[in-house]
């Protein structure tokens, strides 16, 4: 706003009168849903700017909201999270030399987003540090809520052996901007989806996985809603940590490694 105030010549907030307003909006080139986040931070800064008796009106209150059409991704099929997974080996192999070591994370990524139900925006800025054993904790970044949460113990070892890009982050050194990173893993995903032969792989997707997956294994939707970390989780926590523990011991993924590992050694025997 500051930038275009300078630009028609604009000094005071009483100056911006609707259609000033009106033209500075018209200048987002956002989507639906980030031009009505920007929308209503322009109303509030004109309500502080009433408060503080900068400007005696709110012409932003004036303005009509974009239209959002929502759009909800779907979970990934078990047999669709197989070919994924098995991908990430041939994506690897796919990657020019200066791009292997991003070709070495993406399964780690798609193990985090799957099993930790983060957004990816989470997910790329995730730092060594905010993992405790097999325990993770962060403040999401779009909501800024806390969330704990228990990682199996097969992300966990994916994450150690992944190359860090430094000493503290896994996808992302913290240089540059962040919503860059953001959309260059995303490329990076869509990549794996076409090799994989998803064509409607999309991150989100993991994230409704996850919520499934755990609805499915009878977890509560209330605690399913705090550790997506849609609101505080201070009351849930403890009754969540044990619903992931007893989730996680039944997740498939989990089963079909040890029934590899347990054929591998020709000692295979039924697993319940």
């Amino acid at each position: 706003m500051e930038e275009h105030a300078k630009t028609v010549g604009l000094r005071f907030l009483t100056e911006f009168d609707h259609p000033a307003v009106s033209a500075f909006r018209a200048g987002w080139k956002d989507g639906p849903r980030s031009s009505a986040n920007k929308l209503e931070r322009l109303r509030a800064l004109f309500r502080f700017g009433m408060k503080r008796k900068w400007t005696t009106e709110n012409p932003a209150g004036e303005l009509k909201a974009p239209r959002i059409t929502l759009c909800p991704t779907l979970p990934y099929t078990r047999e669709e999270m197989i070919k994924i997974l098995a991908t990430t080996e041939k994506y690897l192999n796919e990657m020019p030399k200066h791009g292997k070591e991003n070709g070495r994370r993406i399964r780690a990524l798609v193990l985090l987003l799957r099993y930790s139900g983060m957004r990816i925006s989470d997910a790329v800025n995730l730092r060594s540090s905010q993992i405790k054993g097999n325990r993770l904790f962060l403040y999401t970044q779009k909501t800024g809520v806390p969330v704990n949460a228990i990682l199996p113990e097969f992300v966990v070892k994916a994450l150690e052996a992944t190359p860090r890009v430094n000493d503290e982050c896994y996808f992302w050194s913290g240089q540059g901007k962040w919503d860059s990173i953001v959309r260059s893993w995303q490329t990076r995903l869509r990549r794996l989806f076409a090799l994989a032969g998803i064509s409607d792989g999309h991150p989100h997707r993991f994230r409704d996985t996850y919520a499934v997956e755990l609805l499915l294994a009878g977890v509560p939707i209330e605690r399913v809603s705090a550790l997506l970390g849609h609101r505080s989780v201070r009351i849930t926590e403890v009754h969540c940590e044990a619903d992931l523990v007893n989730a996680w011991n039944r997740e498939p993924f989990l089963l079909l490694q040890a029934k590899g590992t347990r054929e591998g050694h020709g000692k295979t025997r039924r697993i319940n």
